[in-house]
């Protein structure tokens, strides 16, 4: 079955955050890290775009289009 039409990734990786940022990858792993500290997460659990917007200031609207 090919990927559904329609659907997005919920997840940020620091990869995506490296693109988006401009910063080291080492700087978004810390960032990711404070994020999940900010937002009572465990290791496993995953940043959201939504989480990540909304700590470093941006739109969500305009990181999702720049994402796909």
């Amino acid at each position: 079955m090919g990927q559904l039409e329609g659907t997005s990734r919920l997840c940020i990786h620091t990869k995506d955050m490296v693109l988006l940022t401009g910063y080291s990858e080492g700087y978004c792993r810390r960032v990711i890290r404070e994020i999940r500290t900010r937002n009572n997460k465990k290791r496993h659990q995953p940043v959201t775009i939504s989480e990540f917007c909304s700590y470093l200031g941006f739109e969500e609207e305009a990181v999702r289009k720049r994402l796909y």
